[in-house]
């Protein structure tokens, strides 16, 4: 149905926002990973999408979407219901088109904006809009696919045992290492997309020095690049502080040439 679509368009709308896949966002809203929503869990991930639908409204798309009837929604059931909204508009604009079911006409809704316009109100000039913004959000799509597949190429994973060896089999507790590939280096944790300090390969990075071109974590940083001039990179020293013995000390034996 028209509603059922709609609903599905902003689920669509908030995956693209946040740059997410659709098993991650109901990984979000899945109590006790079940690997399935239910129904109540399903209207909460679609009220964080925006929606103003009423809770009732949003059942009765439910039930279109549950194809088997088992009370659950599980992923293949909502990919297949957006193969009809694939159709609706250029994959990753957020222009969308679909009939409305109040006015019962062809409607252009932005899911970004929130904007409405209805196929009689349409001018050429926000036509043209409307198809700059489709070429732009298809090549955003592509760009972010793209990066999420070399992400995950970077990253292998093993499962080390962390508990006694002697401890029943159900209560042995499995710890997820994760293998970067580049570096050849081990973690306990994969930092999903986030860079790595190039220099411990442990910590995520949140510096980036432009001389190096390496991304640092803060500890390696600071390590690495102690500044005699404090926080005033590639600032020039004064004559006071030439003439300071101690400055010329860490100056000179810095590790990093400013």
């Amino acid at each position: 149905s028209s509603l059922t679509n709609i609903v599905l368009l902003y689920v669509q709308a908030k995956l693209q926002e946040d740059q997410l896949i659709l098993s991650e966002i109901i990984q979000k809203f899945d109590a006790g990973n079940k690997n399935y929503l239910t129904y109540d869990e399903f209207v909460s991930m679609v009220r964080s999408t925006g929606t103003k639908l009423t809770k009732a409204q949003i059942y009765g798309c439910i039930r279109s979407i549950d194809a088997d009837n088992d009370g659950t929604i599980d992923v293949s059931e909502i990919e297949n219901a957006m193969k009809e909204t694939a159709l609706m508009g250029v994959d990753g604009s957020p222009w969308k088109m679909y009939v409305d079911p109040a006015e019962n006409v062809l409607c252009f809704h932005n899911f970004q904006t929130q904007e409405k316009i209805f196929d009689y109100q349409m001018k050429d000039e926000k036509l043209r809009e409307i198809t700059i913004a489709d070429m732009y959000g298809e090549a955003d799509k592509h760009a972010a696919e793209d990066v999420r597949k070399e992400r995950e190429s970077d990253w292998d994973y093993n499962a080390v045992d962390v508990t006694n060896p002697q401890a029943p089999e159900k209560q042995r507790l499995v710890s997820i290492h994760y293998y970067h590939v580049p570096s050849k280096k081990d973690i306990p944790r994969k930092p999903d997309g986030l860079p790595l300090c190039k220099h411990c390969y442990r910590q995520l990075a949140q510096h980036f020095c432009t001389v190096c071109a390496v991304d640092y974590c803060a500890n390696c940083h600071r390590l690495t690049h102690a500044s005699p001039f404090g926080v005033r990179q590639k600032a020039k020293a004064t004559q006071k502080e030439l003439a300071n013995a101690e400055f010329l000390h860490r100056l000179h034996n810095s590790s990093h040439s400013w």
